[in-house]
């Protein structure tokens, strides 16, 4: 794993604006996630147009349903295993 301050600038622009997503962004420059993220960051702020992707966004509600509907089913199964 490389240290930020290995990649130049030039370098780290190329590689980011090349690559198709984050996860390849990163393994690319060789940085942690959060290393590079943050420069990422920092350089939007300096005006450095960089390519921004899509963040899994995780639906709650779903999950909730989820949940309520393996707690049902698992409650259930554990009824008709009750010895009592």
């Amino acid at each position: 794993m490389r240290h930020d301050n290995e990649v130049t600038p030039r370098d780290f622009i190329r590689i980011w604006q090349s690559s198709k997503s984050a996860k390849e962004a990163y393994g690319r420059l060789g940085m942690k996630p959060s290393a590079a993220a943050s420069r990422a960051h920092h350089y939007r702020l300096k005006g450095i147009p960089l390519k921004r992707w899509r963040r899994h966004r995780t639906d709650w509600v779903a999950l909730a349903e989820y949940a309520a509907r393996l707690r049902v089913h698992y409650n259930h199964e554990d009824e008709n295993n009750d010895p009592a």
